[in-house]
């Protein structure tokens, strides 16, 4: 009998309050301690394979969130989950005769509007489709093709215009109804263009050899057509728009051993060239990830990844100095005077690593770091989060991830809650 009693004691020890020991399936071990700080996982939605690349630089994979949903955006297509149960709730239509998605904007509009591009046939990706992000309802699609074969087309998308470069067109359309607003003039015949497209900007380098001058760059306002810039004699090809405030470009020499400078503006009136960052030394390593790159509401101080998207960093815009970087960190969003990010789990003196990435909270200006949450896996089976999408949602204190198991190549996108909230 005392032996039964025992059984019984450990049974309930393990099972203990909350749940803090539980008995782990797959390749945990029996009776496994959940780590400090446990997130609950409160769905996971398996997704389908697929072989093609995330494109950083045109939007890919997207993960964007509304009033009720988080909407997955890929190669595969444009689908929403319920944020509260994971269950799909719609999936854009593809246009007639088009294929895979080629291009998403950083984020839908102020008002809800989503915009794709979609491969018009044969790799050339010149479909617009503008649509409503709460319901998925397809507004308006045009075909924009052009002389040649687009295969790196961008589109971005403001409260009022979808601006979009792709063939010959590097033009604004009104969000309701697609009529053209603006369009940046073709400057030759024999041009070599680099475009970035944000929120609120659209910026273009042309090297034409029958041009008037030779190279030029052009910096327009989406909504405000009248405020432009066309600069002369540019010598760096434009990389990407790195932030709208302050308005800063990544420039780029087409060389070997390239030389990389982020040229900030000011944009009190047309936009005028302010601080020149020359990213060599410490800043060498930047990478500016567009997901995970992200400007403080003091435009102060810029967030970024590092060491081909191995590590977070931030950089003083003033002073062009490196404030601290961490490895193994992906950031997802700025709360105040800190840095939200997914990292490795590091430990302490006291305290043990755990075998699951973390959320963190790292000082803007000093990187200290504080634990918000450990994103619990059974299995230990989450990529590291540079290998992954992920969206933190404040409000609710929830963060969404998409990626692909280590142990299958997998994807699936999952929601965790903070503790204790």
């Amino acid at each position: 009998m005392p032996a039964i009693i025992g059984i019984v004691l450990v049974v309930l020890i393990a099972f203990g309050v909350g749940g803090y020991f539980f008995l782990a399936g797959g390749s945990g071990d029996a009776g496994e301690e959940k780590p400090p700080l446990a997130m609950a996982r409160k769905w996971n939605v398996d997704l389908q394979s697929t072989t093609s690349r995330p494109d950083e630089d045109n939007g890919m994979r997207a993960m964007w969130l509304n009033d009720d949903e988080v909407i997955f955006g890929g190669h595969d297509g444009v689908r929403a989950y319920n944020r509260q149960t994971g269950k799909q709730q719609w999936e854009l239509e593809t246009p007639k005769g088009a294929g895979g998605v080629c291009a998403l904007p950083a984020e839908p509009s102020s008002e809800g509007v989503g915009a794709a591009v979609f491969d018009a046939g044969g790799g050339d990706c010149s479909y617009l489709s503008v649509f409503d992000s709460n319901t998925g309802r397809t507004l308006w699609v045009k075909n924009l093709k052009g002389r040649a074969k687009e295969t790196h087309p961008h589109v971005g998308i403001s409260r009022e215009y979808v601006a979009v470069a792709i063939g010959d067109t590097y033009a604004g359309f009104s969000v309701t109804g697609g009529v053209g607003k603006w369009q940046l003039k073709r400057r030759g015949h024999h041009c070599m263009v680099s475009v970035g497209l944000s929120a609120e900007y659209m910026a273009r380098v042309s090297d034409c050899s029958d041009g008037k001058p030779k190279r030029q760059l052009d910096i327009q306002h989406l909504d405000l057509d009248s405020i432009s810039a066309n600069l002369h004699g540019e010598k760096l090809d434009l990389e990407r728009i790195v932030s709208d405030e302050p308005l800063a470009l990544l420039m780029r020499s087409d060389d070997s051993e390239p030389t990389r400078v982020l040229q900030t503006y000011t944009t009190t009136g047309d936009p005028e060239p302010d601080k020149r960052i020359e990213l060599t030394g410490d800043l060498k390593e930047l990478d500016f990830v567009p997901r995970t790159t992200m400007v403080d509401g003091d435009a102060q101080v810029l967030v970024t990844t590092y060491g081909n998207s191995s590590g977070t960093a931030a950089v003083d815009l003033k002073s062009g100095k490196l404030l601290w970087k961490r490895s193994g960190a992906a950031a997802t969003a700025l709360d105040g005077e800190n840095a939200i990010v997914v990292g490795s789990s590091k430990g302490t003196a006291t305290q043990l690593g755990t075998q699951d990435p973390q959320l963190l909270s790292l000082g803007l200006r000093d990187g200290k770091e504080k634990v918000l949450g450990t994103l619990y896996d059974p299995k230990h089976d989450l990529p590291s989060a540079t290998q992954m999408s992920v969206r933190w949602n404040d409000n609710e204190h929830t963060l969404y991830i998409e990626g692909n198991h280590p142990s299958g190549d997998a994807p699936f996108i999952r929601a965790f809650q903070v503790p204790g909230t």
